[in-house]
């Protein structure tokens, strides 16, 4: 009975303790992003440090051991759906704020912090504490606390991305080029429109993923290609470069790659170097019609590339596998129409050097144009995609309707 009593009188004088901590007002609510190293956004919440604590500041040295197990998030009532997708919230402080830090920032995120309606917020699982202490006087040491609807009141319709605040992220990701650079599409070739006259099933990705920094230049992977159940199909291939490095780190990417080229099943593939400009180009086409889209610049790529073929199909007089070169140029556009609706376009022009690959001394090309409709709820679009041109590794040429889905890797509609 004695020992209930203690433990109900400690719970009570803590209780009355917690009681007795003064809550401290918020002054103001500022957001700033740091693109050095790892991209982050920082949500500082500017105490009053006013009046009867004139003069004091935070002490870091406590701040872990009166908050622990705490934890953050943000919350967004709107557009909740596109939140919980890797980021991390982190909560720290500095003399005069507490700061949440917002890592592994995504695409989504990006773009939905750019957009006022989200209203994105900070919730808390508990208030927060700190101590401050004014010069070195350990006599002069309060304990203040934050509420964690003061949190959310302070941070709600204030955690917003300026246009150049995005821009600065998007570039420091790779810009729109490395928004370009990560699709994924799946779809049905009907017989009539296949070449082996079979119902086909394909699959179109590019993906990019940086490894880290060297000597502050990004260095990544990047794979990309086309494969399908038929797969001979004149304009499969499979691209994988383990090396890539970026020599500028904006919109206007200069790039070097080393990697390995070939069609599917690998009867021709090739050893290759390439070196490339990426820049971007006015958004010319607008038919968004006011509705909140996100309008990517036309990319344009320009390079050259330099190749030891390993193994081709070619007829023996053709059958050459020496060093040869290749100057290349591609475009990709993508278009937001109206609310739900998007065209796409994409498309290459090259001209191979290696008179055994390229006998007729002629530039060959191909392209690809995809409608695209939303579908709600999800993180996918319906499309129509037409395939016409020469594949760059082997030369065949074909064409093709594919009716499949894209996953949408940049969409904010409400779900």
């Amino acid at each position: 009975m004695k020992n209930l009593l203690f433990i109900i009188c400690i719970c009570i004088s803590l209780n009355v303790l917690a009681q007795e901590i003064p809550i401290i007002s918020i002054k103001s609510t500022n957001i700033l992003i740091n693109t050095v190293k790892e991209n982050s956004i920082e949500i500082k919440l500017e105490v009053d440090l006013s009046k009867d604590y004139l003069g004091y500041e935070i002490d870091d040295e406590s701040f872990a051991k009166l908050n622990t197990n705490l934890n953050a998030k943000l919350i967004s009532k709107k557009c909740n759906t596109f939140l919980n997708k890797g980021e991390k919230v982190e909560v720290n402080i500095s003399k005069k704020e507490i700061v949440f830090t917002v890592k592994n920032v995504s695409d989504e995120l990006i773009k939905l912090l750019n957009d006022s309606i989200a209203d994105i917020y900070i919730k808390t699982n508990k208030d927060i504490y700190f101590n401050i202490i004014k010069g070195d006087s350990v006599t002069a040491i309060k304990t203040l606390k934050i509420d964690l609807n003061q949190i959310q009141k302070s941070t709600r319709s204030q955690i917003f991305l300026t246009e150049s605040m995005t821009k600065e992220l998007i570039n420091a990701k790779g810009g729109n080029v490395f928004l370009s650079q990560n699709q994924f599409n799946f779809g049905v070739i009907p017989s009539e429109n296949s070449s082996s006259n079979k119902t086909e099933y394909q699959v179109s990705f590019k993906y990019r993923k940086q490894y880290s920094f060297y000597n502050n230049l990004p260095v990544f992977f990047y794979t990309e290609g086309t494969i399908s159940t038929n797969s001979r199909d004149s304009l499969n291939y499979l691209s994988v470069y383990p090396l890539n490095i970026n020599f500028i780190k904006c919109d206007q990417g200069v790039i070097g790659q080393i990697g390995i080229e070939g069609n599917q099943v690998f009867t021709n593939y090739r050893i290759s170097g390439n070196f490339y400009w990426n820049g971007i180009m006015p958004n010319i086409i607008d038919l968004s019609y006011g509705e909140d889209r996100l309008r990517l610049k036309p990319v344009i790529k320009v390079g050259l590339k330099l190749y030891k073929e390993v193994q081709n199909n070619r007829t023996v007089e053709l059958n050459s596998k020496e060093f040869s070169n290749q100057i290349y140029c591609e475009y990709y556009y993508d278009i937001p129409i109206q609310k739900i609706y998007s065209l796409r376009l994409e498309g290459a022009a090259f001209y191979d050097f290696n008179l055994k690959a390229n006998p007729d001394k002629k530039a060959m090309f191909n392209y690809s144009i995809i409608f695209g409709i939303d579908i709600p709820k999800t993180d996918f679009k319906t499309i129509f995609k037409y395939v016409k041109g020469t594949n760059g590794i082997s030369y065949e040429k074909n064409d093709y309707l594919m009716i499949g889905f894209m996953m949408d890797l940049l969409s904010t509609k409400q779900k």
